[in-house]
């Protein structure tokens, strides 16, 4: 507190000096340089004094906060006696409706909840504390009502809360608002379909404390609507909030008190109007004129075959509509094409219908294929070097004649791999190169010349000379673990090829689906222009006579 009002009383003293200057002085050419003294000061002595009230305005927080918590535990309820409970309000804000699953049954909102208490031993003084009357904790630091949506329907339910902070005022009142995605169950009665009105019951309540320990109350019999978001397909009448007590089989003498927040929806028909209900009204409409035609007209009858053929034709539409859908995810479970059906679909309708199949592109046998190009005598040289290996020799072999990668599949390659090995039983070090087509990883840098992509498979001595006759212990070593290596990549290439096969498989069952759907196209459209001019030129062509 001194030193606050020391700085204080030399920033005043500062400030007058410079402005009897200004009153003393004649306003010559030295007026711009006092001016210019003059506000230095004055933004030194402003900056001086915002850091020192901002310091001690951060120290205020910093003894509350340390203060309020010293010998609090989040771990236990509030209240003063412990058969006391503890009053929880409960306030809910609908802020969208983002889908209703009518077949499961589940609405899924987008809500804010707010929860109100008081907490006793969160109160204190604001004279003591500079006037603060509100302070932020994290909500992991305070005790929170364990307040959950009973009637949940999502596993994901906890990470999908916002924990967000806690307010807490002089007097203990504790504010808590939470934002979250509930997946709740909503029984629906689509009796009236699309004119139908749902009504989701969102039931809110403590998991572990009944009503003894904490009340729930209503913070508002209506929710709040004015963050809203519109929805396409539903509109919003009404969100009403009752306290309902449920007693529980487990517990009967123990009510636990239930907030149930009714949301009533009502769909909006427009869609189903326009799209469903208008087109058949209309159809039912002109089948109805046909029985205001005197008796013994001929387009009478003509009217009503019309209409009749047309709905034959939409119902063996929707039916072959199904029957393509099932042909085109066939292939979902790996099963393979007919051999009659690939030959009817992909070699005569696709060419009668001039259909371009694109063939299954498989990014590994295409660098296979380039790979087997530049290298043809890879498969013969992997295998010998793979017998070699299972003998648990190393070889010597000419560099020229190295083999590149496994030819079975792609494989990462290297040209070559130096070991410096201290043996325990040797003083001098010896220098191993390994070169081989399965246990070698090839660099990415392109090779400026062929002979730098391969390499040999030697041993060699201090003095140079090759030695064939055995396997040194840690080669030994690390060509088993190579080995081992080699066999984590043959399975995963066999899994990359089983996925190879399914994905042709499921390819070509989709294009089997394409040229059906395609075939039968063309086949609808010819019989409805076959039939519309057959019956509007029945008379001139003699037909039905």
């Amino acid at each position: 507190m001194l030193s606050l009002l020391y700085n204080i009383f030399a920033l005043l003293v500062l400030h007058n000096i410079g402005q009897l200057f200004l009153i003393t002085m004649e306003l010559k050419a030295e007026t711009d340089i006092l001016w210019f003294c003059y506000g230095t000061l004055k933004i030194a002595s402003s900056s001086l004094i915002y850091q020192t009230f901002d310091s001690k305005a951060q120290d205020v927080m910093e003894r509350l906060y340390s203060a309020l918590l010293k010998g609090y535990s989040a771990d236990i309820r509030p209240s003063i006696t412990h058969t006391k409970p503890i009053n929880v309000s409960v306030y809910f804000s609908l802020t969208q409706i983002i889908d209703m699953d009518e077949r499961h049954q589940i609405l899924t909102t987008s809500a804010w909840t707010r929860y109100e208490w008081n907490d006793f031993r969160l109160v204190w003084d604001p004279r003591m504390y500079d006037n603060v009357t509100r302070i932020h904790f994290p909500a992991a630091v305070v005790w929170r009502p364990d307040v959950i949506l009973l009637d949940n329907a999502d596993e994901q339910y906890g990470k999908s809360i916002t924990q967000t902070d806690v307010v807490v005022d002089y007097l203990g009142n504790i504010n808590w608002a939470t934002a979250c995605l509930f997946t709740s169950s909503c029984p629906l009665d689509i009796k009236f379909y699309p004119f139908d009105r749902q009504t989701c019951v969102l039931k809110y309540g403590s998991w572990a404390y009944d009503g003894s320990k904490i009340d729930i109350q209503l913070g508002s019999e209506t929710g709040d609507m004015s963050n809203y978001v519109m929805n396409t397909e539903w509109n919003v009448l009404r969100i009403n909030a009752e306290k309902n007590p449920i007693i529980y089989s487990c517990c009967p003498n123990d009510p636990y008190p239930i907030v149930d927040i009714l949301i009533t929806i009502e769909r909006r028909p427009m869609f189903y109007v326009f799209n469903l209900i208008i087109p058949c009204v209309l159809i039912s409409l002109i089948a109805l004129l046909s029985f205001y035609m005197p008796s013994n007209e001929g387009e009478k009858v003509t009217l009503g075959t019309y209409y009749g053929i047309t709905i034959v034709i939409v119902a063996l539409s929707t039916a072959m509509s199904v029957f393509t859908l099932n042909i085109h995810h066939s292939g979902d479970h790996g099963e393979q094409v007919p051999p009659f059906l690939q030959i009817f679909a992909f070699k005569i309708l696709s060419k009668v219908l001039f259909i371009e199949l694109v063939p299954y592109h498989s990014i590994n046998r295409h660098v296979k294929f380039m790979y087997e190009k530049e290298h043809p005598n890879e498969k013969e040289n992997l295998n010998l070097y793979l017998k070699q290996l299972e003998c648990n020799e190393v070889v010597p072999s000419d560099p020229a004649d190295s083999p590149p990668p496994g030819s079975e599949s792609v494989r990462p390659v290297v040209s070559s791999l130096s070991l410096q090995v201290d043996s325990p039983s040797r003083k001098s070090k010896k220098k191993v190169s390994f070169s081989s087509p399965a246990l070698s990883f090839r660099s990415s840098l392109p090779s400026t010349s062929p002979g730098s992509q391969r390499s040999s498979v030697a041993a060699q001595n201090d003095d140079g000379t090759n030695n064939s006759g055995g396997v040194d212990p840690f080669e030994a070593e690390f060509l088993r673990v190579m080995a081992t290596i080699n066999g984590m990549i043959e399975r995963n290439e066999l899994r990359v090829a089983e996925m190879d096969k399914r994905d042709a498989r499921r390819l070509e069952w989709e294009q089997v689906a394409m040229v059906l759907d395609r075939f039968l196209l063309i086949v609808f459209f010819m019989g409805t222009i076959t039939y519309t001019v057959v019956i509007l030129y029945q008379k001139e062509l003699g037909i039905f006579e």
